[in-house]
């Protein structure tokens, strides 16, 4: 179910567009995501497949990234939400020498092992939950946002091979577009803001045409494309185990990648985000699986969720689902109609940087404020800044990681698989020595509020808690002990066990007397003048009021009352 939606969005999960908008902005998807048939075209140039079956093995493709945009965005079988799928550029290694031996026939085995990888990562991932506190899901969010910069920067400026260059008229083409985006994004009012970028990409477009600058695919090739190109030509199927490994290896890679896409876009959509909604992530793993699955059997190429994608939505301030579906209707027509798929491939390359750099700025932003949502203890600061340097490293001395053995080459292939695998070793290392309990013995005479209050404020920063989860904890803890000792309910001290974990905080408040009791309806505040236990009826009232659960467990005179914070 979809929390409140964030005030920067124009039209949030549940929101329907008017008709005219949906088909603008999932038109903007389509094309932003159909200069990625690049990654298949390589992968056939590669292989040496001959034109008609490039054709095919594209098509499958485009079909496949239909039909699974549909699957993520509708929630009863995906996700639920808006994520585009696109090749999956971390088989093209892979993909190229398996093409060259075994032609499509293998490519298509070695995508339905890479399907099931993606699918059964889905079905475990609820054990998961601990290994995802929020810090690691901010560097993930984060370096995704950086891990487009590289790509970006590479399509803004063209630059040369050797990076020693770069066109001055890409530069101009590539800022005039951005600058146009931005403006339209500030300071533009009502329903022209979610259009910035087609304006953009509009007006850069114009603007490399009258600097002769050409798109990527000549417009004489595209007379010779069919007009209508179906996918049905099945490519058989053929084994080779010398390539398993990498295959199995490059899967896991992009689960990890699926993994850290769908909680970005959870705690886009979400104003109240609290943790990952591991449901709905799981069924997005599937539908990612079953799309690889139908790319593999029609003889296309392992597709993925695109990055680029959920940057441009939430950049748009659009993240509707209803979008997605129109933007996956549109991949599935574009591949029954190649000539479709060939004009959108013609954007310009300066006008394509200038809309990945518009993505990667919204997340890098939000991946920050994701991190500092919780409190940050020294483990965790050392969490996030050494995972973001070994993701940076990777864009700033790539020479380093060359020549690494093949075995652990795919967790070094892009800045977001080296950030989130080393934010996930460091947080399993970082928590060894770490209790997620704690006890308190109540000093006699003291201020409970200002003794609660360091207990819980000490042992929040040590877990990561959230500040106001911990706020709430020790404004009602206090209350309860306050009230427990003056009214007499305890006859000895009062004791505290808390206990975390990344779904919600138990405070037991611990002690030898008169229990609480929890009525169904608010006491009169006249029984605070009464006996322990008028006094005690009111008091579990006012503590059930105040939190998310509360449970009274009586054994005689020991008595002990559990708070629960959802977390």
């Amino acid at each position: 179910m979809a929390g409140r939606k964030p005030s920067n969005l124009a039209f949030g999960l549940d929101d329907r567009p008017p008709l005219s908008v949906v088909l603008i902005l999932a038109f903007q998807h389509t094309v932003l995501i159909l200069m990625f048939i690049a990654y298949p075209l390589i992968v056939a140039a590669g292989a040496g497949f001959s034109p008609e079956a490039t054709r095919h093995f594209v098509t499958a493709t485009i079909f496949a990234m239909g039909v699974g945009t549909i699957l993520q965005s509708w929630r009863r079988f995906g996700s639920g939400y808006l994520l585009i799928h696109n090749p999956n550029p971390i088989h093209i290694p892979t993909l190229i020498q398996a093409g060259s031996v075994g032609g499509p026939a293998l490519i298509a085995t070695l995508g339905l092992f890479s399907a099931a990888v993606q699918a059964s990562m889905g079905r475990i991932i609820r054990p998961l939950r601990r290994l995802l506190p929020a810090e690691v899901c901010g560097v993930t969010v984060t370096m995704l946002g950086v891990s487009l910069i590289v790509p970006g920067l590479d399509r803004s400026l063209e630059l040369s091979a050797d990076r020693a260059a770069f066109q001055s008229d890409s530069l101009l083409v590539s800022a005039v577009t951005l600058t146009l985006m931005l403006s339209v994004a500030i300071f533009a009012k009502g329903t022209p803001k979610l259009f910035a970028l087609p304006i953009g990409i509009g007006a850069g477009w114009l603007l490399a045409i009258a600097m002769g600058h050409d798109g990527p695919t000549p417009s004489g090739s595209i007379a010779s494309l069919p007009w209508i190109d179906l996918p049905l030509s099945l490519p058989g199927f053929a084994f080779d185990m010398a390539f398993l490994p990498a295959i199995l290896l490059g899967a896991f890679i992009a689960a990890i990648d699926t993994l850290g896409l769908m909680i970005s876009v959870q705690r886009m959509n979400d104003a109240d985000w609290r943790r990952a909604d591991l449901a709905g992530v799981s069924r997005g793993m599937v539908a990612d699986g079953t799309s690889c699955t139908i790319s593999s059997v029609l003889g296309g190429m392992p597709t993925h969720i695109s990055s680029s994608n959920v940057g441009l939505a939430f950049a748009t301030g659009a993240t509707a689902r209803v979008i997605g579906m129109a933007a996956g209707i549109m991949l599935v027509v574009a591949a029954l109609c190649p000539r479709v798929a060939a004009t959108a491939t013609m954007v310009p390359q300066p006008v394509l940087g200038a809309i990945i750099l518009y993505s990667a700025a919204y997340l890098i932003t939000s991946g920050m404020e994701l991190i500092l949502s919780r409190r940050l203890s020294e483990r965790r600061v050392f969490t996030v800044g050494l995972s973001i340097i070994a993701g940076i490293s990777l864009l700033v001395i790539p020479l380093v990681f060359r020549g690494l053995p093949p075995s652990i080459a795919p967790f070094f292939g892009s800045p977001l698989s080296l950030a989130a695998i080393t934010a996930l070793c460091l947080n399993l290392v970082f928590q060894i020595g770490i209790s997620r309990q704690a006890q308190l013995a109540m000093p006699v005479g003291e201020n409970p509020f200002l003794v609660v209050h360091e207990f819980l404020d000490r042992q929040g920063e040590l877990w990561g808690a959230r500040r106001d989860v911990i706020i709430a904890a020790s404004r009602t803890t206090a209350l309860a002990v306050e009230a427990i000792v003056e009214a007499g309910l305890a006859r000895e001290a009062v004791r505290l066990d808390v206990q975390f974990d990344e779904t919600h905080l138990d405070v037991v408040v611990a002690y030898e007397g008169i229990p609480l009791e929890r009525p169904t309806a608010q006491p009169a505040p006249e029984s605070l003048l009464g006996d322990e236990r008028d006094i005690g009826r009111y008091v579990g009232w006012t503590l059930s009021q105040l939190s998310d659960s509360l449970t009274l467990r009586s054994d005689g005179e020991r008595q002990a009352v559990t708070i629960r914070f959802e977390h």
